[in-house]
Order: C-alpha cells, then sequence, then structure tokens
C-alpha cells in the first residue's frame, strides 16, 4: 500500500518541483526587430523628481535603438519618482505603438511607468497607458498613441511601494 502511495505522490512532487524552479527562472526578453524608419527619441526636453524622487542620466534614453545606456526614475519611498520628457524624431500618428525598452531594478517588483504624449513640448499631456515593470531583464513595453504626437512623457513612480526603473529607448515602430 505504501509503495502505490509514493507511485502516485512521486509525479505530483516532480511537477510541483518543475513548476517552482520555473517560477525562479528569470524572464527573457523577446528579440526585436528595429525598422529602420523607425520613430525614435533625439532630444531630453525635461526632467526631475516627483516628491523627492531622483532622475539619473536622463538623456539616456535618446538613440536609434537600445545600446545598454540606462536613464534612471528612482522613488525610495511610495509616491515619489521622476519624470523624462522626450522629443521623437518625427510626428507619431494617432494609434500607433510606441514601446519602451525598460527594466526595474532588483528588489522594485512594483515600479510603475506612465507614459503620456503630446503634440507639443508645452501642450497637454494625455495617458497613452501605464504598467508595473516587474522584469529586472529588459523588456519591450508597448503603448498606443491616443493622438498624433511628437513628445513623449515617463513617469516613474507608485503611491503605494517604492520605485527604481531603467530606461534605455524610446520607439515608435
Amino acid at each position: 500500500m505504501n509503495r502505490k502511495k509514493f507511485l502516485v505522490i512521486t509525479p505530483i512532487v516532480a511537477l510541483l518541483c518543475i513548476a517552482m524552479f520555473a517560477s525562479l527562472a528569470t524572464p527573457q526578453a523577446k528579440a526585436q526587430v528595429i525598422p529602420l524608419n523607425a520613430t525614435y527619441c533625439i532630444s531630453e526636453d525635461g526632467y526631475g523628481p516627483i516628491s523627492g524622487g531622483y532622475v539619473g542620466n536622463p538623456s539616456n534614453i535618446v538613440g536609434t535603438g537600445p545600446d545598454n545606456n540606462w536613464a534612471q526614475i528612482y522613488g525610495g519611498s511610495a509616491g515619489e519618482g521622476g519624470y523624462i520628457i522626450g522629443g521623437m524624431s518625427a510626428s507619431i500618428n494617432s494609434g500607433s505603438s510606441i514601446t519602451v525598452y525598460a527594466k526595474a531594478a532588483s528588489g522594485y517588483p512594483n515600479s510603475a511607468l506612465s507614459v503620456f504624449v503630446s503634440p507639443t513640448l508645452t501642450g497637454t499631456y494625455v495617458l497613452a497607458g501605464y504598467v508595473n515593470v516587474k522584469s529586472t531583464s529588459a523588456v519591450w513595453y508597448v503603448f498606443t498613441a491616443p493622438e498624433q504626437c511628437q513628445y513623449i512623457y515617463l513617469a516613474g513612480g507608485n503611491t503605494s511601494a517604492p520605485t527604481d526603473i531603467f530606461i534605455d529607448s524610446v520607439l515608435s515602430m
């Protein structure tokens, strides 16, 4: 009788062990093919802290694609964070995808990133979307432009948790 229990329990234990180890695996970013005609961030046009947060190397969002140079938006306490405004190389049409290559620092799984857009630097910014950046490996986060725009406002911060986000690239494809 014990032998039968052992045979029944063994596959269940094996599946649980496999599931446990699979959940510990670091997610891998899928390869992204960047088309030659992609619209990319050509300028950092403003940045600053939100409620005592910190923004480091904001001009590192500039470039034609990922280059492993990271801008940082950090808020050590809930409600803190920062923002970066980037100018794009061309106008982005309403309904187009805006992709942000980003990752969270280890220990900051609830780093909220909000993306806003505007046709002008000093105009009204409209929300394109938000996401909790959880992966410590860089991932492409995709948003949809709600209106024609030329400027992207990236805001990091969470009202209920600390934030530490690294952003490498902003493109529209």
